[in-house]
Parts: structure tokens; sequence; C-alpha cells
């Protein structure tokens, strides 16, 4: 069993992630406070360089939602048209509820207008507390955790599903782009695509599963004064449990 899962292990995908991430994790057990730095730092580069181009593709993919509700390939079949689905109303609207929402929602849609209001963005002209920063706080809320994030969730979806249950390509995030990589060519291409996506969705969850399991530990800290490192160890695996047994089950 073990030599046939191994038999289509992609390698090339899986190890430079991989090893990048334990750098991360080892480097932030020796240094936290180094490492803590250099992520900000890392992380106001990106927001400063490239903050323009996720504010704009945001836009697009939300645009993109809107056209597509009004153009024939919005009447297309996931599967063709003899598709059966693999889940029932309730089960698929459970699922896309919860993973949607889930961390993000839960803690940036109390924190992110609670920060606004206190330390509105300078572009905004707003004092700290006054009656138009919490206006605004609540303007940005609205803005970041509603159709939004639906839409970054949704062109990606709807771009896999077509490739691989439509198009029958390979279970893999370069398939999306099939119309422009031609199977069997640029193989390095689609592997540093793919290996790219693997990083980022690692490092993304584990985001999302601290900021869950701060939220939780902090809620218990402040309700029954309980406050032990042994306590973020069971969230954590109470959270990994949870997710192990709703996935394998179906919901």
């Amino acid at each position: 069993m073990i030599k046939s899962l191994f038999s289509t292990f992609r390698h090339q995908v899986f190890w430079p992630p991989f090893i990048l991430l334990v750098a991360a994790l080892v480097y932030s057990v020796v240094d936290v406070s180094d490492f803590f730095s250099k992520a900000l730092l890392v992380n106001n580069f990106i927001i400063d360089h490239f903050g323009w181009l996720f504010s704009a593709g945001t836009a697009l993919m939300l645009l993109t939602c809107i056209v597509i509700m009004f153009h024939p390939i919005g009447k297309t079949k996931i599967g063709g048209e003899l598709a059966v689905p693999m889940l029932n109303t309730w089960r698929w609207f459970s699922i896309v509820l919860c993973t949607t929402i889930a961390t993000g929602l839960i803690f940036w849609g109390t924190a992110e207008p609670i920060m606004h209001l206190n330390n509105p963005p300078s572009f905004s002209g707003a004092n700290a507390g006054s009656d138009t920063a919490a206006t605004n706080a609540m303007s940005y809320m609205y803005l970041h955790w509603t159709f939004t994030p639906y839409a970054i969730y949704t062109i990606p979806a709807i771009m896999f599903a077509l490739a691989f249950y439509n198009e029958k390509r390979s279970f893999s995030l370069k398939s999306t782009l099939f119309p422009f990589l031609k199977q069997g060519q640029s193989k390095w291409l689609g592997i540093s695509i793919d290996s790219i996506c693997l990083y980022s969705l690692v490092a993304g969850m584990s985001a999302s599963l601290g900021a869950g399991i701060l939220t939780l530990s902090g809620g218990l800290k402040s309700i029954w004064a309980i406050d032990s490192k042994v306590l973020l160890l069971l969230i954590t695996l109470a959270i990994v449990v949870t997710f192990v047994v709703s996935a394998s089950t179906g919901l």
C-alpha cells in the first residue's frame, strides 16, 4: 500500500515547500523575535508593493462572478450533462458556509472593525474613536467579509472544477491553466505552480489554525481564567480531530 502510494507521489512538488516550512518552523523556535521581525518585514513589503494587485484581482474576480451569472457559461453543468451531485444540497451548503466563514470571519469579523475604530487608516482622515471612524470601520468590514471573499473562493473553484470534471485534466492546480499550458508541455512551470500553491495553502491554513487556537484559548482564559500551554495543545488536537472526523465521514 505504501509502495503504491509513493508510486504516484510528486516529489518535485512536495519537497521544496516541505523543506521551506520546516526551516521556517525551526527558525521560529530558535529565535522567535527575529523570525517575527523578518516575517513582518516580508509582509509589509508584499502589502506595500502588491497590495494594489490584490485589490484589483479581487475586484476582477467579483466582476467575473457577476458576468458568469448572465453569461451562457453559467449554465454549464459541472461534470457534464449526465453528472450526478456528490453531495445533497444541505451538505453542500454546510460545507460552503463553514469553510468560507471559518476562522477568518469569526476572528476578523470582530477584530478588524475594532482595529480600524481605534487606528483608522491614514487615508480616511478620521480620528480614532470618532463616529466617522466607526462608520468607516463597519464599511471596511462589510467590504472585506461579504461578497469579496466569496468571489475569491468561487473563481478558482470554478476553474478547477471545469478543468478536472469537464475537461478531464489531472487533479492539479496547474490544470486550471489548461487553455495556456498544453498537455505534456511546460512540465516545470506546472510543477512550480503546484509547489507554490501547496506552500501557500499550508502556510495559510497554519495562520488560520493559529488564529482559531488563540481565539478559543483567549475565550477560555477570559471566562474561566484558564491559562496554560497545555490548553493550546488540547485545543489544537480537538480542532484537528474534528476536522479529520468531518472530512472522513463526509460531514
